[in-house]
């Protein structure tokens, strides 16, 4: 059992796990053991779970009318989301697991939407090599990420990108990877948290 995702999480400021939803305990109950192997223990899989939770949760509180800001409260409602829809390869019916690049994305975003972007702008950086670089890559494609919503006619695309939204989500992606073990992506998940709050200019927003 761990907590150490979600206890990194709240220590910066940006999310409050509420409702209990800060129990690695409760995540345990909601995920199916028998899959844990694929992601190297129950351990990481109650902390992709938790992580998870927080993206839906910086999601619907980046749309929502009124902005109640940082810290965004995440509920037991966003875990119980992320546990049965953050990642495919929690069911037996999707695709076999397949190489690391091949679906570290789905392991790491929660929206498909994300993904396609994500997966354009690497294509347009050379591919995968350039994630794998670490934190500093993954932070770029943030930026850019950015810079497609900074198009978007949408008044909800503006607010979104005003509150900085995108770049939660990135550091969540961050702790994602760093929970997967991927190449480029290690150290400690405090430290990993603060590192990309500084860097994408979220420190003093909770």
């Amino acid at each position: 059992m761990t907590d150490t995702a979600i206890v990194a999480l709240q220590e910066v400021g940006l999310f409050a796990f509420s409702e209990g939803a800060g129990d690695a305990k409760l995540i345990e109950g909601l995920v199916d053991l028998d899959q844990a192997d694929r992601y190297g223990g129950i351990d990481p899989l109650v902390d992709h779970i938790g992580i998870a939770a927080a993206e839906f949760a910086a999601v619907e509180g980046g749309v929502a009318t009124e902005w109640g800001g940082y810290p965004i409260s995440v509920s037991r409602r966003h875990l119980l989301m992320a546990s049965i829809k953050y990642n495919c390869a929690l069911g037996d019916i999707c695709i076999p697991f397949a190489s690391p690049e091949g679906v570290i994305l789905d392991r790491v975003l929660v929206f498909s939407a994300d993904i396609a972007r994500v997966w354009r702008i690497l294509e347009r950086h050379g591919g995968f090599e350039k994630l794998s670089n670490g934190p500093k890559e993954l932070h770029s494609v943030v930026y850019e990420l950015e810079g497609v919503y900074s198009g978007h006619p949408s008044p909800v695309a503006r607010a979104f990108l005003e509150r900085k939204c995108v770049r939660a989500q990135g550091l969540l992606w961050r702790m994602q990877l760093l929970t997967a073990s991927y190449p480029g992506f290690a150290g400690d998940p405090s430290r990993a948290v603060y590192d990309s709050a500084e860097e994408l200019s979220l420190l003093g927003k909770g």
